[in-house]
């Protein structure tokens, strides 16, 4: 089994990875 907080930490980068993403596609456009 993966600890909670491993998990967690991944979905935060994972998160921040979209938002990141989808702040440049918005800025761009």
């Amino acid at each position: 089994m993966v600890p909670m907080k491993v998990l967690a930490v991944d979905d935060e980068q994972r998160i921040r990875a979209l938002l990141a993403f989808q702040l440049q596609k918005h800025g761009y456009e």
